[in-house]
């Protein structure tokens, strides 16, 4: 059990006692992380160094970025030891990167499907194209690779 470690009052506790123990040692395991671990999550000290990764794995075109994925669904096809990639990955979307609008990364879903089910239950929730979004959802325009 996760709470194993955690005192016999706790271990044995209700679950409310365990939701809130829970999130408060995520937080105490996060403030103690490296620096560089949290700059990925979220460490405002450590902005640029994601603004660094997150260029750096821009590519320049739809192509590219579909490349890119393919060469992922094929790692470890041939390994022994482990199961190949493809089962992570069945299908490729190029997408605009988050970082540069100009630039492409990929994706393993097609981050549109939701409107598909949004369509289907348009009765209830009328809001149902990427047009009428919130300002905050970037529509990164997912293009289906060509295998």
């Amino acid at each position: 059990s996760v709470f194993s470690r955690f005192p016999p009052a706790v271990a044995e506790g209700s679950r409310a006692m365990q939701s809130i123990v829970l999130p408060m040692g995520m937080l105490l395991a996060f403030n103690g992380m490296p620096a560089a671990a949290r700059g990925f999550l979220g460490n405002a000290g450590e902005a640029s160094r994601w603004h660094r990764s997150c260029t750096a794995d821009a590519l320049p075109t739809r192509d590219a970025a579909c490349s890119a994925c393919l060469g992922f669904q094929d790692g470890h096809s041939a390994s022994e030891h482990v199961q190949p990639n493809v089962a992570l990955c069945s299908t490729c979307y190029s997408v605009k990167s988050a970082c540069d609008e100009a630039k492409f990364a990929w994706s393993c879903y097609d981050e549109h499907a939701q409107f598909k089910v949004f369509d289907d239950h348009a009765d209830a929730n009328p809001l149902n194209e990427v047009g009428e979004m919130d300002d905050s959802f970037k529509d990164r325009e997912p293009l289906k690779c060509e295998a």
